[in-house]
């Protein structure tokens, strides 16, 4: 049985990590499985949104504890064969030119906070646990943890959620910036739903363009991002989203953005 499940529907492409026995933790098995997915996105040109899922009780429990103590002596080689495929998977979270969303139930842990925090957008379950964790196995982060903390939070409160190790609800999660909104957990699919509803109606090479502006702000001069800035606004004139949008505009009706021009993922 596959340990992920990969669904395209109407331009959303939902990835669900599918090891309930062990909540979702990442082995070999699953990061391979994530990578076939990543492929077989990367080779359609009509995917809008991406979703980030997990059966069972929880969203990702982070690394394969049970196959770390397995592994013995050679613990070193098996974080360093499975690191790359984690690393892409971060990388092509960031980089795709779909809107990744995450939606998260009972625990995201570890590196599995860290594919939340990779996300363009998270919604969680007011009831979610979040737990850096990596403290209490006497390690250091992983999955663009530390990076994507870094910057969300600050130094000072970033590494206090790593030496403390805490966990944090749902509704601690949103108040800090690391998840965008926590509704009930009975209401998560139904909220989640009109979510990646609502982002995949909207103007797909637009939502990319910004996607890579926001991305880039925090690395990128004022000069050359003010360059960015406008040679993508110029661009984005040319598609028919842009026509769209000015008539919906002056005839004061929401906009009907079409699939027309779809981005190729990155």
């Amino acid at each position: 049985m596959s340990k992920v499940l990969l669904g395209i529907d109407r331009g959303v492409a939902t990835i669900t990590f599918n090891s309930p026995e062990n909540f979702n933790a990442l082995d070999g098995a699953m990061v391979a499985d994530l990578l076939a997915a990543v492929r077989a996105i990367e080779a359609r040109d009509d995917v809008r949104v991406i979703v980030f899922r997990g059966a069972g009780k929880a969203f990702c429990a982070g690394g394969d504890i049970a196959a770390f103590a397995a592994a013995g002596d050679a613990a070193h080689d098996f974080v360093n064969a499975l690191g790359p495929g984690i690393q892409y998977l971060v990388h092509w979270m960031t980089h795709t030119r779909a809107i990744v969303v995450a939606v998260v139930h009972g625990a995201a842990a570890g590196a599995g906070l860290g594919l939340v925090l990779a996300a363009d957008v998270a919604i969680t379950a007011d009831d979610a646990k979040f737990a850096i964790a990596y403290g209490r196995l006497g390690t250091s982060p992983d999955a663009g943890t530390s990076y994507f903390l870094a910057r969300t939070l600050g130094y000072r409160k970033a590494l206090e959620l790593y030496l403390m190790s805490d966990r944090l609800d749902g509704k601690a999660a949103q108040a800090l910036g690391l998840v965008n909104f926590a509704v009930p957990a009975a209401a998560l699919d139904a909220q989640a739903q009109a979510l990646i509803d609502r982002l995949a109606a909207g103007p797909a090479i637009a939502h990319a363009a910004a996607k890579r502006l926001f991305r880039q702000a925090a690395d990128t001069g004022l000069h050359q991002h003010l360059d960015d800035e406008i040679r993508l606004f110029a661009d984005n004139t040319r598609h028919p989203d842009f026509a769209e949008g000015v008539r919906a505009f002056l005839e004061k009706r929401p906009p009907r953005f079409g699939a027309a021009g779809e981005p190729k993922q990155a």
